[in-house]
């Protein structure tokens, strides 16, 4: 089981797909992206990525995000 967990790095929104029961690590992610983790807010998920909460999956998204 995964799930796909939205993020926004400055004004660009991600992607990561993991595993049903792993969190993000805070220090990894930060590593990784240089910055610290910021998820999406709720009314900014549908129209950034192109699926509601609840239904955010990595096939079918708008174009300009990036999927990790």
């Amino acid at each position: 089981i995964a799930k796909t967990l939205s993020f926004k790095i400055n004004e660009r929104a991600i992607l990561i797909v993991t595993a049903g029961d792993v969190k993000i690590d805070n220090r990894k992610y930060k590593e990784t992206f240089k910055t610290k983790a910021k998820m999406l807010a709720r009314d900014e998920v549908l129209p950034i990525i192109g699926h509601d909460i609840g239904g955010v999956c990595p096939f079918g998204v708008n174009p300009d995000v990036t999927i990790y």
